[in-house]
């Protein structure tokens, strides 16, 4: 569907415009968060499509309280 990639460039420049990320040496020992895309068709009523929503998001449920974090 045409327009997914203007939904992520838009969600990039939301998170770099709000300074939500930041680009660092991976330190040694220490496990990756991953993360994903999720995509949403927001639709009128009617059925027809509004808006195309593209999400980037950290899989965080992967971490365990003790051992990655305090």
């Amino acid at each position: 569907m045409p327009g997914w990639c203007d939904a992520m460039e838009q969600d990039i420049h939301a998170i770099h415009k709000n300074q939500a990320w930041q680009l660092m040496d991976f330190p040694p020992r220490e496990k990756l968060i991953i993360i994903k895309w999720v995509y949403k068709v927001k639709t009128h009523a009617n059925g027809t499509t509004t808006k195309l929503k593209a999400r980037l998001v950290a899989r965080g449920f992967q971490q365990q309280a003790g051992e990655d974090f305090e």
